[in-house]
């Protein structure tokens, strides 16, 4: 079957637990329908639905994950832990950064516990088990592959170093780090009173820019460890001394990131915001579905409509979609006392944290969670509206 059918099978499949999802919580028709919608139609999932990148199958996963989780938490049903491991470990197997998941998924499966008094470990065994099973054959297979106990091959070293130059920025390159990354202001830096030195090195071409630098750095250093005569590294074949190379870059990488806490956790942030803008507009019918359309039925002119939002509507959606996933668990727990909804955004939140401290957070990282934002953000206008009735009501009985 081609990736692209793929793909778009998955995107529906999302956009279908986005409907159920929005259903269950809000029990409005039309705002699960918009949610629906939103998902099916998001441009950039659309874009990748083109590709052999997994951002569509990473989102397929983190709608089922995120259902499942509380499932589980309301029902404690051995079958649906089980269904949530499986759920995770696919998660985990498709992008790496969801490997560890399952600690604040059992931390939070744990609180819903105490909160109701009763902490199904039975329920917590069996998703660990349906977790680790096919995560730790997946580590055994490549561990007699390659002598690498790890779900994927290991270049870690490249990406946190990279992540590490970032951290070597002034604070006015931070402060204007926020404009940089903002679409609103992104188009035109000067009018903003932003100077080019503050956003010089954050180019990719600059040569004096973090991207730069750290490649010539990372070659020199790989360079010299994988010629120094490192008694351990001489009877090591190819794969073994490239691996030991990486863990050792990796290790050095780390230190340099945990050698200033309150600068990584400035930068953090920085990239944090970085990973909100992640939707770029709406297609219908957009590019891949019209191809398929076309190989299909032989037609080149199918209709088609996209939308690609302007600096300003990128900005508001963008923004008031990441602000609902973290409202909205906040409002249900406190408000409603519903605390095992916070396990429907856990996995997005999770994911935009460990991006943001591990990376450089490409916007293309957050396009997993665009349908929990969208769930979030059809969630966040039920409960803004209901408090609206709520109080005109109670003004009207006085």
């Amino acid at each position: 079957m081609p990736y692209r059918t793929v793909n778009l099978a998955l995107l529906l499949a999302a956009a279908l637990g986005v409907f159920w999802l929005v259903l269950r919580l809000t029990g409005v028709r039309p705002l699960a329908y918009a949610g629906f919608l939103l998902t099916a139609q998001s441009a950039v999932l659309l874009d990748n639905a083109d590709s052999f990148l997994t951002e569509v199958h990473a989102a397929a996963l983190i709608v089922a994950v995120a259902a499942l989780s509380w499932i589980t938490a309301t029902a404690r049903r051995p079958l649906y832990a089980a269904l949530l491991g499986l759920a995770l470990a696919g998660l985990a197997l498709t992008k790496a950064v969801f490997a560890y998941l399952w600690v604040p998924v059992v931390a939070a499966l744990a609180a819903t516990g105490l909160l109701r008094r009763r902490i199904g470990w039975m329920t917590v065994g069996v998703m660990l088990l349906a977790h680790g099973i096919p995560v730790g054959a997946w580590m055994a297979r490549n561990y007699l592959m390659s002598g690498d106990f790890s779900i994927i091959e290991s270049r870690s070293a490249s990406v946190l170093g990279y992540r590490a130059s970032w951290n070597r920025m002034r604070h006015d390159e931070w402060l204007a780090g926020f404009a940089y990354f903002l679409p609103l202001t992104r188009p035109d830096l000067p009018a903003n009173r932003i100077s080019d030195e503050s956003f010089q090195r954050f180019e990719m071409d600059d040569a004096a820019g973090f991207r730069q630098t750290e490649r010539r750095s990372y070659g020199r250093r790989r360079t010299a460890l994988w010629h120094d005569d490192n008694p351990a590294f001489a009877e090591l074949d190819e794969l073994g001394k490239r691996r030991s190379v990486n863990d050792a870059m990796a290790e050095e990488s780390i230190a340099r990131l945990l050698a200033d806490p309150v600068q990584h956790l400035k930068v953090s942030l920085l990239f944090a915001w970085r990973g909100v803008f992640a939707e770029r507009g709406l297609g219908f019918l957009g590019d891949p579905v019209n191809r398929r359309l076309a190989d299909l039925g032989g037609r080149i002119n199918w209709p088609r409509w996209r939308h690609s939002y302007g600096p300003a509507s990128a900005t508001f959606v963008n923004l008031t979609s990441f602000l609902a996933l973290i409202v909205v668990p906040v409002w249900l727990w406190l408000g409603r006392g519903q605390f095992e909804t916070t396990l429907l955004f856990l996995p997005a939140l999770y994911a935009h944290g460990a991006y943001a401290a591990t990376s450089h957070f490409l916007s293309r990282y957050a396009e997993p969670q665009i349908p929990l934002r969208v769930i979030a953000t059809m969630v966040l206008l039920h409960l803004v509206w209901s408090s609206l009735r709520a109080g005109r009501n109670r003004r009207d009985q006085h």
